[in-house]
């Protein structure tokens, strides 16, 4: 409703849901014409989940990929990883909160070590000049060493759904092919897809993504912690299990 005095010197266009909507009282002058519209309709979102849909598949690809060159690089890390997810869940757990612990740790000496070049230079300037030197050299010596615990530390959680995949598509192969092998493409795709539909589920998805990154980064320092010791092929306690079991 427009009401007077008022007065439209122009053209005047109005958009309504009819045009019968509009109101114009006795003594409102317009000078011009008057034309009616209707409201322009927001065209709808056409692509709906496309976009999420899109990601979900790129994340899967580049997972798998990655899964594929960390089992051609490191194939027996990931044939011990992969055992020790089976035969030690509980304790891949606990491993895995530890690493998350450490990460925790090296995050935070990466930020103070940052932080404190920044006062160390400060104080080099004053009184403090002594004290500023060995913030330096301290806060130097630790951001190369807390940034390589924290860039392995997240390469090894995001590898922990790997080795969780690949449990997972080897027990699901096994129901229809009981030979399959354990670090096969087949099942570490099929794996991943699991593990990408289960994650993607609402409210319950981050809390499993959580436990496949704890369980499975567990898995594999257990698996790292046990090379190492020689528990391996082709090492001396490999080599004395052959023989024993030969005997």
């Amino acid at each position: 409703m427009i009401a007077p005095p008022a007065v439209i010197r122009g053209n005047f266009t109005y958009n309504t849901d009819s045009e019968n909507q509009l109101t114009l009282e006795p003594g409102v002058t317009i000078i011009g014409s008057t034309t009616w519209q209707e409201p322009e309709v927001a065209e709808e979102d056409d692509s709906g989940g496309l976009p999420e849909v899109a990601y979900a598949i790129a994340n899967l690809l580049a997972a798998f990929i990655f899964g594929i060159i960390v089992i051609n690089l490191f194939r027996t890390h990931a044939e011990e990883s992969f055992q020790q997810l089976r035969s030690h869940v509980s304790v891949s757990v606990a491993a895995g909160l530890l690493a998350l612990l450490g990460l925790v740790l090296a995050i935070v000496v990466l930020m103070l070590s940052l932080g404190g070049t920044a006062v160390g230079s400060i104080l080099l300037s004053g009184d403090l000049a002594f004290l500023g030197v060995c913030l330096l050299v301290l806060s130097i010596l630790a951001i190369p060493i807390s940034s390589f615990v924290t860039v392995t530390g997240a390469v090894i959680f995001y590898s922990g759904k790997i080795i969780v995949g690949l449990v997972l598509g080897h027990l699901i192969l096994r129901l229809v092919r009981p030979q399959s092998s354990r670090l096969s493409k087949s099942a570490l795709f099929i794996g991943l897809i699991v593990l990408s539909i289960a994650t993607a589920l609402p409210y319950v998805g981050l809390v499993l993504c959580l436990l496949t990154a704890l369980v499975g980064a567990g898995a594999i320092i257990l698996g790292i912690n046990n090379y190492r010791r020689g528990e391996r092929p082709g090492s001396a306690a490999g080599v004395s299990g052959q023989v024993e079991r030969s005997q």
